[in-house]
Parts: C-alpha cells; sequence; structure tokens
C-alpha cells in the first residue's frame, strides 16, 4: 500500500448563512492508498458527509468549498473544469450514498448502470453497456441479475438497492470508492453481506475504498486506517488496532468506551460521553471538545490544538492520555 491514491490537503468546506458560518469541515486532512480502506468516524454532524461530498464537489449552497486541496493521482479535483469533472465524478472516484432513494424511481437499474457505463466508456453502445450492467449486478451478488436490471428501485429490497448503488459506483472502474454510510439502513445481516462484498471487490480491482461511518463495529471489521472526526477538524488517527487498542484522544477514547464491547454483560449501562456536540455556528474558543473533555486544560480553551503525526498516527490534542491506555480487557469492537 505504497501507492497514494487521494491526498486531502487542508480542506475546508463552509455554509454561511444568515445566522452566521459554520465551518463543516475546517482543515481536513486525509491521505488514502491503493488497496487500503480508511474509515472517517464520528458523531453525526461531525463533518463526515460533508467532507464526502466535497471530494467530488458535491457540495451544494450556502455550502462552499474555501479553501484546501483534493489531489486525486496527483491532480487537484478542486481545480478541474466541468468536463473533467464530469469524468472524474463516477469514473476515477466513485460514490456510494448513505439515501438509498439515490436511484431514480422511474428508471430501471439497468437503464441508471447502462447510462453510468456509456458516460464514462462512450466507445459502448447501448447493447454492450447493458451486457456491462448486468455484469456489474452479478459482480455485486444481486440474485438474477439480468431480471433485476429491468426492475425499478422500488422493487428491490434494501439490501438489493444497496448492492444496485455498488453496482452503480463500480460502472466507471473507480480508483477511489467513498462509501458513505453504506449499512445504516440495513438489517445485521444484510449489513454483513454489503461490508464483505466491499472488501471483496477492494481486493480484486485494488481500489481504495474511504468509507464514512459512526459505527466503530464497521471499523473494526473492515478498516485498515480509522480518522475520528470532531466538529469539523480530525483529532486522531493511525492504525485500526492501534487507535483502538490504545488511543490518545479523550474522545476517541470516549467513543470506544460508549459502544457494547466483547466481554460486557448485558444489561450493563455504558459510559457515555457527557454534554453535546457544539454548534458549528458557536463553537468555543480553542479545542471544540474541551467543554465536554475530563483532562481539560486552561490551553485547551484558549488555542486549538494542531494535528501532529508521528509513527504512523496523528493526534490534535493538547492533554493527550498516556500510552499505554488502560482499557478494560476488551480485545476489539463487536460487530
Amino acid at each position: 500500500m505504497t501507492d497514494v491514491l487521494l491526498q486531502v490537503r487542508g480542506l475546508r468546506t463552509w455554509f454561511h448563512t444568515p445566522a452566521g458560518t459554520a465551518k463543516a469541515v475546517d482543515g481536513v486532512d486525509l491521505t488514502l492508498h491503493r488497496g487500503q480502506t480508511l474509515a472517517l468516524v464520528g458523531e453525526s454532524g461531525s463533518g463526515k458527509s460533508v467532507t464526502a461530498a466535497s471530494l467530488l464537489r458535491l457540495v451544494a449552497p450556502p455550502g462552499r468549498i474555501v479553501a484546501g486541496e483534493v489531489l486525486l493521482e496527483g491532480t487537484d479535483v478542486l481545480k478541474l473544469d466541468a468536463a473533467a469533472l464530469r469524468r472524474v465524478r463516477g469514473g476515477r472516484i466513485g460514490m456510494v450514498f448513505q439515501d438509498l432513494s439515490a436511484l431514480n424511481p422511474v428508471q430501471t437499474i439497468g437503464q441508471q448502470i447502462a447510462e453510468a457505463v456509456m458516460l464514462h466508456r462512450p466507445d459502448l453502445g447501448r447493447r454492450a453497456a447493458w451486457a456491462r450492467a448486468v455484469a456489474l449486478l452479478a459482480q455485486v451478488r444481486l440474485p438474477r441479475p439480468a431480471e433485476q436490471a429491468q426492475a425499478v428501485p422500488h422493487r428491490l429490497s434494501g439490501g438489493q438497492r444497496q448492492r444496485a448503488l455498488i453496482a452503480l459506483a463500480l460502472a466507471g472502474e473507480p480508483a477511489v470508492l467513498v462509501a458513505d454510510e453504506p449499512t445504516t439502513a440495513l438489517d445485521v445481516t444484510t449489513q454483513a453481506e454489503i461490508l464483505a462484498l466491499l472488501a471483496e471487490l477492494q481486493r480484486a480491482t485494488g481500489m481504495g475504498l474511504l468509507l464514512i461511518t459512526h459505527d466503530l463495529g464497521v471499523v473494526a471489521q473492515v478498516a485498515d486506517r480509522a480518522a475520528v472526526m470532531y466538529a469539523g477538524r480530525i483529532v486522531e488517527e493511525g492504525p485500526v488496532a492501534e487507535l483502538f487498542g490504545a488511543p490518545r484522544h479523550p474522545y476517541t477514547a470516549g467513543l470506544l468506551a460508549s459502544v457494547a464491547l466483547e466481554g460486557v454483560a448485558p444489561g450493563t449501562r455504558l459510559p457515555e460521553i457527557g454534554g453535546t456536540v457544539p454548534s458549528l455556528l458557536a463553537l468555543p474558543a480553542g479545542c471544540a471538545f474541551a467543554p465536554r473533555c475530563s483532562r481539560a486544560s486552561a490551553r485547551c480553551t484558549q488555542a486549538a490544538p494542531l494535528l501532529q503525526r508521528h509513527a504512523g498516527r496523528g493526534l490534535a490534542c493538547h492533554e493527550p492520555l498516556p500510552l499505554p491506555v488502560a482499557l478494560p480487557a476488551r480485545a476489539r469492537v463487536a460487530a
């Protein structure tokens, strides 16, 4: 995993509203290598989905990307003209949206995928594009792909629509696949099947996978590295095993402690992170997590910590947890 596919530098996406400016993404740096799964995790409202949308310049007004670079194989997506951007969207970067209604309700599944195929393979005729659409549905393990290609989305189950969305994202043979909460609306069994499918597709194609999720069980199951996001910024990142085994940021430790882990007896009350996520329109001075953090010092309330990288890990904290962290004997997050 030495080839860098996607590098995000200093990304800032702000929403200018009558009530003020909401800094939904405020200086995010990410690196994704070929064949790697990078998970972007955090509570709802932390900026994960806005980050994903920014990579493809899909942020709608009043949102606007105000700074940064999104380097796809060395080319800055934020500087592309309209024609070049169309080639990237659904081409070099595929997107699996969390909303199953992202599919057009009045077109068949096959029509939608074939249209995407022809957009990125203009040399193919309609018949060849349709055959490719059916092949993609077979690749994502959709039952009876030739028959299901003729169906409109509401005829499919939630898990089948998610498979169709993945097939649609693969139509342009992307180098990078961005999956925004791809299992949120699915039952546990179907969720496991979708995660296994994504891992299988990644091994087969060598693509990089950016997984947006709030589910730490999913992260433990499929990700190589994780970046923890809070109030628009990355507060900690590193290999999943190290991050889960010895978190340095109090927020990361709080997230891990607040989910059901192996060895926890049924009915046990889990610890929670006190307080609430601050409004992006009224962020506190200094570290945004300081009002909820038991380790906060005066410095934390005065200056926001910068993300510092060392030995393959990144941390933005003035008062980090020491290594090793004295956590309960829990090997991993349970899926």
